[in-house]
């Protein structure tokens, strides 16, 4: 008797994301996250980010490591190359990316939007830097910045 293996074409994946408890960035409107763990002692925060059509984050610098999954729409990476001129990487739904860090740039969805796991490792207790427009550090985002925002979404504050 001879077994045939079925091939079968799996189902298109597709995220939902509708009971995630989004939280809004303060001072961006159509920017949110989520924050899924952080791990002290590794300098590790695991999150989601949400960008609504035509929002954007701020200009900023990871200071280790970022891993980046597209699971929804498209992830649009601005790179500041001087004198207005930006180079500009669109991924798309399913795109895995990675960067070692010190990378200045600004992210953004499609026109449809997009949603984001990153994977951000810090370095000295810092995970990246929000940048002015002289790209200099204007605040650092601790990992206890990120712990002390996990423990409140946990608590349900």
């Amino acid at each position: 008797m001879t077994a045939t293996a079925a091939t079968t074409t799996p189902a298109p994946f597709a995220f939902e994301g509708r009971e995630i408890a989004w939280k809004q960035f303060r001072a961006l409107e159509g920017v949110y996250y989520h924050i899924l763990g952080v791990d002290p002692a590794a300098e590790t925060v695991d999150w989601l980010m949400k960008f609504e059509p035509g929002r954007a984050c701020v200009m900023h610098r990871h200071t280790g490591p970022c891993k980046t999954f597209v699971l929804e729409g498209e992830h649009h990476v601005f790179e500041p190359l001087g004198r207005g001129q930006f180079r500009h990487v669109a991924r798309k739904a399913g795109t895995w990316a990675t960067s070692d860090g010190d990378n200045v740039h600004y992210e953004s969805g499609g026109d449809a939007g997009g949603v984001i796991y990153l994977c951000m490792t810090g370095r000295e207790g810092i995970v990246y830097d929000i940048l002015n427009d002289a790209l200099e550090s204007e605040r650092a985002i601790s990992v206890q910045d990120f712990k002390r925002g996990h423990d409140r979404a946990v608590a349900g504050r």
